[in-house]
């Protein structure tokens, strides 16, 4: 900390400046290269970093006001050492710049390669939705408990105290999965990749454990009811039950949609969906982890009915003893059988052993530009002051202006595109269109060659 009861901490100044530096040094040599996958990935990570910290930043900067708006602690807000919304304003100060320099400066203007692709689903709108499922559950809960089930207290300013924490947490998740989505809108990409498969089968997942998990506490909850004589209304039993009911909101809907639409775009290219790796993993751990569960807990109902069959009987004891066996069993069996069916139409098709994202060839040009006579020197000045811009195009690796002495009136280019999008989107920007404007009036020939590298 810099400051420590008012007091201005110097070791503490002195590491921010020596560590401030050697990251700076390094962050410079890494701009340098930032079209090679390493400092991609370098770059990447930096923005997972500052997201991370502006992300906490913001989430407990959001909980403090809360807190006061709620009235459940007024010195929420006071800004002084130690106090929530101190501390927030400080951790999404140092966060924001470190986001802001490797994702905005840096990661949001080099190649989209694989590993860009997966922050933005994975992190940004995967992680995002994590969060906000997770915080809406828990703040979803609460209010059921409060107005239906048993509260732990009367009281609702004691009850819900923590209720400011996950509001905040899923308003943060919610901004987060708007950003990322919106930033890859802008890509202009419908392409069904294996990472964008790897977010919506993950998601869908998420949400299938999740009602999966509600469906089984219900089950639990009828049969101890009905091998008991608690009633299924009762305070604990009642709190389960909305415990249940949560996610079964919450995990049903996810799974829903999301399968839904899986299904729909399996349905549009079949082939192409149901050759995925992804995808037959997916149905693989969904119908044989749920297939080996299911037999487990049959084999554990077994066991509770010999036991019972050979001691004091079999009964209701019996079954309320393998009220948990019971839940898992079915609702593992309906999913094992459902995802088998699904899997077994499609067995037959071979996985496609692709990458998990097309790497683009590099492209090549070789241009050689003749002046119309007594142009020279102007159509120099324009192509120079047009490579300082084309430079700092996304995509551009190389892009130089050479002289031929022996051939005077002739300039040639010689150009490093990361990617065939990247060199058409620079065809099909404004500031060609304009240069061709200028130009075209000062040439008099122009010859473009294509090239292939020599590195297989």
């Amino acid at each position: 900390m810099i400051f420590s009861d008012g007091v201005l901490q110097g070791s503490s100044i002195s590491q921010l400046i020596v560590w401030g530096g050697i990251w700076f040094i390094h962050f410079k040599f890494l701009s340098q290269a930032r079209q090679s996958i390493n400092s991609i990935n370098d770059h990447l990570i930096g923005s997972i970093i500052g997201l991370g910290f502006s992300v906490s930043g913001l989430l407990t900067i959001l909980q403090a006001l809360l807190t006061s708006l709620f009235d459940f602690n007024k010195e929420a807000v006071i800004i002084s050492a130690g106090q929530p919304l101190t501390q927030g304003l400080i951790t999404f100060i140092v966060g924001a710049p470190i986001w802001y320099v490797y994702w905005i400066r840096t990661s949001m203007m080099i190649k989209r390669v694989a590993s860009w692709f997966a922050y933005v689903l994975l992190i940004g709108i995967g992680g995002g939705v994590l969060v906000a499922v997770t915080a809406a559950s828990i703040s979803l809960y609460s209010v059921l408990v409060w107005f239906l089930g048993d509260p732990a207290t009367q009281s609702a300013s004691l009850y819900f105290k923590n209720s400011p924490g996950s509001i905040s947490a899923a308003i943060v998740g919610v901004l987060v999965i708007w950003y990322h989505r919106d930033v890859l809108s802008h890509e202009n990409t419908n392409e069904r990749t294996e990472i964008r498969r790897i977010y919506e089968y993950g998601i869908a997942g998420i949400g299938l454990i999740a009602a999966a998990g509600g469906v089984t506490m219900i089950l639990v909850s009828i049969i101890e009811s009905l091998s008991a004589s608690a009633q299924i209304t009762g305070g604990g039993s009642t709190n389960s039950l909305l415990a249940a009911v949560t996610l079964i909101i919450v995990g049903g809907p996810i799974w829903w949609f999301i399968w839904q639409s899986i299904q729909k775009k399996s349905e549009t290219n079949p082939v192409e969906e149901h050759s995925s790796l992804i995808r037959r993993i997916y149905l693989f751990i969904l119908f044989g982890v749920a297939g080996i569960i299911s037999a487990a807990m049959l084999l554990l109902g077994a066991y509770f009915i010999f036991k019972d069959l050979f001691q004091q009987g079999i009964g209701v004891a019996t079954v309320r003893q393998m009220r948990f066996s019971l839940g898992i069993l079915v609702t593992a069996a309906v999913v094992s059988v459902y995802h088998w069916f699904v899997f077994r139409n499609e067995k037959d098709v071979e996985i496609r052993r692709n990458p998990v994202m097309a790497i683009e060839r590099k492209m090549y040009f070789f241009v050689e530009i003749k002046s119309k006579p007594g142009k020279d020197s102007e159509l120099i000045g324009a192509i120079n002051k047009y490579v300082v811009h084309v430079r700092k195009e996304r995509g551009c690796e190389k892009f130089d202006a050479l002289l031929d002495p022996t051939n005077p009136g002739s300039v040639y280019l010689y150009e490093i595109w990361s990617d065939a999008p990247s060199h058409q989107t620079h065809l099909n920007s404004a500031e060609f269109a304009t240069w061709k404007e200028l130009s075209d009036p000062l040439i008099a020939k122009f010859t473009a060659k294509t090239l292939d590298s020599t590195e297989i």
